[in-house]
């Protein structure tokens, strides 16, 4: 998976409440597929591994934030449904439990990130309820959904939720002219698009 340098501007609000106060230990953000949530969590999990400054800011400069950005960070796990499965299965939960008892590697914090967190099975949420609820210490979990409204009350009561709202067309369409510049597609792929800008943003870029 690709590894953002920052989230788009129409996220700022919510990343600046996170990089001031991290009062959870356990996040849902939910929000539209197609919006950009993993620039967020990526954002927001570099933050909470970053050596120099505290809550889910980042310096960029230590070496925990070269490694995030390099993708070699030992103390970051992504979980997502394996290559061609279309779940996350209780065997990936299962092969995380060690990981997350050990001691962090660069001696700060631990972060697992789930994407997305309704592509878990059954027996997967229930293996990591426990997890949610009493994690070690100086561990967060980032859990993402399209789909807030199917996940279990159980899992829900033990994280807090974080709304990611749609962006405007005019974010949309700047976002889109910052990333490719002056590209001729971009009107039409927003149509196309539904104003969901990564979307936009592959379309514009493609020979389609």
């Amino acid at each position: 998976m690709e590894y953002f340098t920052s989230s788009p501007p129409w996220f700022n609000e919510e990343i600046n409440r996170l990089q001031n106060n991290i009062h959870h230990h356990a996040y849902i953000f939910e929000g539209k597929e197609g919006i950009g949530k993993q620039f967020f969590y990526l954002e927001i999990a570099k933050g909470l591994l970053c050596s120099c400054l505290p809550n889910a800011s980042s310096c960029n400069d230590c070496q925990s934030c070269f490694l995030f950005n390099k993708q070699n960070h030992p103390d970051f796990h992504l979980i997502v449904p394996e290559k061609e499965k279309k779940q996350i299965s209780i065997n990936q939960i299962r092969n995380q439990q060690e990981s997350l008892y050990e001691s962090a590697f660069l001696g700060g914090n631990k972060v697992f990130a789930i994407n997305p967190i309704e592509k878990m099975t059954r027996e997967a949420i229930d293996a990591i309820l426990k997890n949610l609820e009493e994690p070690p210490n100086n561990t967060f979990f980032l859990l993402l959904t399209h789909r807030y409204h199917s996940l279990p009350l159980t899992v829900k009561s033990r994280c807090s939720r974080l709304n990611l709202n749609q962006p405007k067309n005019e974010e949309i369409k700047e976002w889109l002219k910052d990333l490719l510049g002056n590209n001729s597609n971009i009107d039409m792929a927003m149509i196309y698009s539904k104003g969901k800008p990564l979307i936009a943003a592959r379309m514009a870029n493609s020979d389609i």
